[in-house]
C-alpha cells in the first residue's frame, strides 16, 4: 500500500516504527519526573520545616519562568547541532 523508497525499505515499516521512539522518550521523561518528585517529597517530609522550605523555594523559582522561554534560552546557549530557526 505504501510501497518502498529508494533504498528498497518499506515505508509502512518506517511509519509503524517511528512512533515507538516518541513513546520511549515520553515514558523515560515521565519516569525521571516521577523518581525526582518522589525523592524530593520523601526528603521534604523526612527533614521537615527547613528542608521543605528550601525545596518549595526551588520549586517556586522553576515554576516562575515560562517553559517555552526557558527552552529557547537553553537552545540558544547550547548551540544545537540542527540549524536554529530562532532569530
Amino acid at each position: 500500500m505504501l510501497g518502498s523508497d529508494a533504498r528498497a525499505a518499506t515505508c509502512c515499516r518506517a511509519c509503524c516504527t517511528a512512533p515507538l521512539l516518541s513513546l520511549a522518550v515520553g515514558l523515560i521523561s515521565q519516569s525521571v519526573a516521577l523518581a525526582l518528585g518522589v525523592t524530593l517529597g520523601l526528603v521534604s517530609g523526612y527533614y521537615g520545616r527547613w528542608m521543605d522550605g528550601v525545596i518549595m523555594r526551588i520549586a517556586d523559582v522553576t515554576l516562575a519562568f515560562p517553559s517555552l522561554l526557558l527552552l529557547i534560552a537553553i537552545a540558544r546557549r547550547v548551540k544545537p547541532s540542527c540549524p536554529s530557526w530562532f532569530v
